[in-house]
């Protein structure tokens, strides 16, 4: 099957993962998918009622690739911990994730009208799986924000990260732990996330470059996250779900 990516990393799966059997139901599940919301857009129907109906992640997008709707088992499967409507996948999928979005993405904006590919990757609960995504290029005159739509389907379990120091925690315990850092790490955090580089964070705060960068990596291994993205991403997710305003 096509890889979303001209140079795809190690974790593409082999092209035997599934039968061809397979391979064409899903491609006809896509396509059915498709034909009942381009309905329902066509006769002004309400696209949320489609949507909920279906019990396999459904996602749409906008010509920027923000999430315009979603289904209950989108948010069950990826996104638990946040709203994911209005946002960029990269900014709440697992990093496993990000990277087969935003490349299939750019796949669709330089022409391609519908994609199917297998790819591995993390849930929301940081469970390991093989999931199967298509894609297609949707349009309706009467919302001309709407430009893709995606189906996922999980093929099987592959396992989970059984190492207590890498495994990803829910939101609520990366908040708890955020909660407890000093003062002056939380304000570091605040001002890591909001772009500000180590230099300008070092003269604010009186202290060296060397000193920042010493606190970012122990708030980091503290809230339980292995890079400045990582942070960036959960600050975003604290204040979407009412944690806090950070004005990131």
């Amino acid at each position: 099957m096509p890889s979303p990516d001209s140079s795809p990393p190690p974790d593409i799966p082999p092209a035997d993962s599934s039968t061809l059997e397979d391979q064409i139901a899903f491609a006809r599940l896509v396509d059915e998918i498709c034909s009942r919301v381009t309905t329902c857009l066509a006769q002004n129907g309400q696209l949320n009622s489609v949507l909920e109906a279906e019990t396999t992640p459904v996602f749409i997008k906008g010509g920027d690739f923000r999430l315009l709707y979603t289904n209950p088992a989108y948010v069950q499967m990826f996104a638990q911990e946040s709203v994911p409507v209005g946002r960029v996948g990269g900014s709440f999928l697992d990093d496993s994730l990000a990277a087969i979005s935003d490349a299939s993405d750019a796949l669709i904006s330089q022409g391609a009208d519908r994609l199917i590919f297998d790819h591995f990757g993390s849930d929301s609960s940081g469970r390991r799986f093989l999931f199967r995504t298509g894609k297609r290029v949707i349009s309706d005159k009467h919302n001309p924000g709407i430009a893709m739509l995606g189906v996922a389907k999980l093929i099987k379990i592959v396992g989970a990260d059984s190492n207590p120091e890498t495994r990803r925690l829910s939101l609520a315990q990366q908040w708890d732990r955020f909660q407890k850092l000093d003062t002056r790490d939380r304000e570091i955090a605040v001002a890591l996330a909001r772009g500000d580089n180590l230099m300008v964070i070092a003269e604010r705060h009186g202290i060296t470059k060397r000193t920042v960068e010493n606190r970012r990596n122990h708030l980091l291994e503290r809230i339980g996250l292995n890079s400045p993205l990582d942070l960036a991403k959960a600050m975003v997710r604290f204040q979407e779900n009412g944690f806090a305003d950070f004005h990131v």
